[in-house]
């Protein structure tokens, strides 16, 4: 059974994990629950994983149990080992389901880019994702710009198109919580 609505993978980092959390994230949960018409669940590091538990397991855990994945996406996030995880398991799961095809351009990944889109491998820029990189700013500043305005709008399709697919997810797998699911080799999909 599913547990959370969204996984968000992201680099931690000075800027784009300060971003995440004082840009990103209240404007995207607030969205997305008025686009789901109830109180949206979603795991994000910080939050999510309480003192004393095995972030390691518990991040595991918590993908499986995730309807989809926002990822937010910049050159560093491909240096990440954690990060590849979370996205091989997640195209794992699509690659099972018959998405990402001719019959079925459906995923269950949403992303967004905020830094320098070029150099993502060729699997990831197969993905439709929005382009953010005007918008991943942190500080005062950015909240008297027009930029922030834009963002927020932008958001809000952003949060749209995440509660589409939610509601449209496939139903929960056992499965999903094997190592066969959650121990994907990053090269099986070119994240390197």
């Amino acid at each position: 059974m599913y547990q959370h609505d969204v996984f968000i993978s992201y680099k931690i980092g000075k800027i784009y994990g300060r971003w995440v959390y004082e840009v990103f994230f209240d404007f995207f949960k607030e969205y997305l629950d008025q686009e789901l018409g109830r109180d949206s669940d979603i795991f994000i590091d910080k939050q999510s994983i309480s003192d004393g538990e095995a972030w390691p397991e518990r991040i595991k855990h918590s993908l499986a149990k995730s309807r989809c994945l926002v990822a937010l996406l910049s050159p560093l996030y491909f240096s990440s080992l954690w990060c590849k995880k979370e996205m091989s398991v997640m195209l794992f799961r699509e690659k099972h389901l018959g998405y990402r095809t001719l019959t079925n351009p459906n995923g269950l990944i949403a992303a967004a880019t905020l830094h320098d889109g070029e150099r993502f491998p060729e699997t990831i820029n197969r993905i439709q994702s929005r382009n953010w990189q005007n918008f991943a700013i942190v500080g005062k500043g950015f909240e008297n710009t027009r930029r922030y305005i834009e963002f927020q709008d932008q958001l809000k399709e952003f949060a749209t198109n995440v509660a589409g697919i939610i509601t449209n997810a496939p139903q929960w797998e056992d499965r999903w919580l094997s190592s066969e699911c959650l121990d994907v080799p990053i090269e099986k999909y070119s994240l390197t």
